[in-house]
C-alpha cells in the first residue's frame, strides 16, 4: 500500500522533485538567509539600469545580450518590494528556476535515457551538488547558465512530447536572456525535421516557433552586440590542449574521482590522465552511437553541443582558457558549472541500465552515492562576503528611492576582484544609482 507522499511521487515526479529539491538548496544557502547581498551585475547593471531607466531598461542590451528574465525580476523587485528585500527576491527566485530545471530530470519524459524512476529522481537531487553553484546559484547575474541548462533539458526530450504553454513562454524568455543557445541550432533543425515526418500540427508548430524565437534572438545580439575584448583569441594549439583538458576535467573523471582527486590524479600521472580520458570518451562515444535511445532522446548530441560553449568563449573572451581547465581551483565557479551537469548525467545514463542486470545493478546508486560524498566538503553554499552589513547599507539606497535624497548612491555590494594580490589591490561591485530631482538635499 503506497503512503500519500509515494503516490504523489508516482503521479507528479517532477513536482515532487522540484518541492525537494528546493527545499535541499534552501537548506544549502542557510547562512546567506542571515548575511544577504546583491552579486555583481544584480547591483551594478541590473538594479541599477531600472531604477535609472524604469521599463526602459528591459530592452538594453549588456555583454552581447538582453538578459530579459533578470532584468524583468530586477525590475519587479524595485517596483514592489522594500530595498531590504531585494537579496532575498533574487535568490528565491534564482533558486525556484534553478530548482525547475533540475526537477526536469525526473519528469517521464527521460525515461528512455534513464528508466527507473528513483535514479531520475536522485539524478535531480546530485544536480543540485554540481561545481560551480556557489557563485551561479542565489543571484540574476547568472541566472543564463541556468535557464541555457533549462532549454537543453527541454531539448533532451523526445520530439513526440508535447509542449506546454508555460514551457513555449519560458523558451522565449530563455532566448531572449541568453546567448549560449547558438550551439543548439543544429539540434532545434534536426527536431524541426523529425516532427514534420510525425505530421503533428502542435509538435511543428512548437518546434518551428523555438528555432524561429531561438535565431530571432542570436541575430539581434549579433546586430546590437557590444564591442568585443581586442585581445588576441586562444590560438588553434592553445584551443586543442584545452578542449582535451575540459572533456577529460568535466566529462570523464569529475563526476567519477570528485574535485580534489582530479587534481591529485593530475599531478600524480599527467600523462595517464590526459590520454586515458580522450581514449574512455571515444569508448563511450562509441558505445553510446549503438544505442539507439541516445539519440531518440537527443541527449547525446545536446551534450556534444553544449561542449563547444567553452570553445566559443575562449574565442570571444581571450584568457578565459586558463580559467575553464584549472583542476586546482575550478569548482566553486562559474566556469564550470558549464559542462559539470553533464558529466554527472553522462555517467548516470551510462550506468542506469546496469540495474537490470543483477550482478551490477547496484553500481549506478553506489556511483550517485560516491558522487554525494566527493561533493560534501563544498556543501554549505555560504554567504557571498559577511564583511558587507546589507541591513546597514540599504539604508542609503531607501533613502534616495523613498526622497530622491542623496542624488547619487554607491553601495559596496559583493564580490571583491583581487587584481594583485602581493600589493593588495582590489576592485568592488557597488550597487549605485543617481537621481535627477530639484530637491535640496539634507
Amino acid at each position: 500500500m503506497k503512503t500519500p507522499i509515494l503516490n504523489f511521487y508516482h503521479n507528479k515526479p517532477k513536482t515532487f522533485s522540484f518541492l525537494l529539491v528546493f527545499l535541499f538548496l534552501f537548506f544549502r544557502q542557510w547562512e546567506r538567509l542571515f548575511y544577504p547581498g546583491l552579486w555583481a551585475e544584480d547591483g551594478t547593471v541590473f538594479l541599477r539600469d531600472a531604477v535609472m531607466q524604469d521599463a526602459s531598461s528591459l530592452i538594453q542590451q549588456y555583454a552581447g545580450y538582453y538578459h530579459t528574465l533578470p532584468r524583468l525580476v530586477a525590475y519587479l523587485a524595485y517596483k514592489l518590494l522594500p530595498v531590504v528585500f531585494y537579496p532575498y527576491f533574487f535568490m528565491l527566485t534564482s533558486t525556484g528556476i534553478y530548482a525547475l530545471t533540475a526537477s526536469q530530470v525526473a519528469g517521464k519524459e527521460f525515461e528512455l535515457i534513464i528508466k527507473p524512476p528513483l535514479i531520475r529522481l536522485l539524478a535531480s537531487v546530485c544536480l543540485c551538488l554540481v561545481p560551480g553553484l556557489y557563485e551561479v546559484l542565489g543571484n540574476l547575474t547568472n541566472l543564463h547558465w541556468v535557464l541555457f541548462l533549462l532549454l537543453c533539458f527541454y531539448l533532451i526530450r523526445p520530439v513526440e512530447v508535447k509542449w506546454q504553454k508555460i514551457e513555449l513562454l519560458l523558451v522565449f524568455f530563455i532566448a531572449a536572456s541568453t546567448g549560449e543557445p547558438v550551439v543548439l541550432i543544429p539540434v532545434l533543425l534536426l527536431r524541426l525535421i523529425l516532427t514534420l515526418k510525425l505530421k503533428n500540427r502542435q509538435l511543428v508548430v512548437a518546434n518551428a516557433y523555438i528555432l524561429l524565437i531561438v535565431l530571432l534572438f542570436i541575430t539581434l545580439n549579433f546586430f546590437n552586440r557590444n564591442a568585443l575584448p581586442t585581445e588576441n583569441p586562444s590560438s588553434k594549439e592553445e584551443i586543442v590542449i584545452g578542449t582535451s583538458f575540459i572533456w577529460n576535467q568535466y566529462l570523464m573523471f569529475q563526476p567519477v574521482l570528485g574535485d580534489k582527486n582530479v587534481a591529485k590524479f593530475f599531478d600524480r600521472q599527467r600523462t595517464i590522465y590526459r590520454y586515458s580520458g580522450i581514449l574512455l570518451g571515444i569508448l563511450i562515444l562509441i558505445i553510446s552511437f549503438r544505442k539507439k535511445y541516445y539519440l531518440e532522446s537527443f541527449f547525446l548530441p545536446i551534450l556534444l553541443s553544449v561542449f563547444f560553449v567553452p570553445i566559443l568563449t575562449w574565442i570571444v573572451r581571450p584568457g578565459s582558457l586558463l580559467t575553464y581547465i584549472n583542476v586546482y581551483g575550478i569548482w566553486e565557479g562559474r566556469y564550470s558549472f558549464v559542462l559539470s551537469p553533464w558529466g554527472l548525467l553522462l555517467w548516470i545514463v551510462l550506468l542506469s541500465p546496469l540495474l537490470e542486470n543483477v550482478k551490477f545493478k547496484y553500481i549506478a546508486p553506489i556511483f550517485i552515492l560516491i558522487y554525494m560524498i566527493n561533493s560534501a566538503y563544498r556543501f554549505q553554499l555560504k554567504a557571498y562576503d559577511k564583511s558587507i552589513n546589507w541591513f546597514t547599507e540599504y539604508k542609503v539606497a531607501e533613502k534616495a528611492l523613498d526622497t530622491g535624497c542623496p542624488k547619487a548612491v554607491r553601495i559596496p555590494i559583493h564580490p571583491v576582484v583581487y587584481t594583485n594580490i602581493l600589493l593588495g589591490q582590489s576592485d568592488r561591485f557597488y550597487f549605485s544609482f543617481e537621481l535627477q530631482n530639484d530637491k535640496v538635499c539634507e
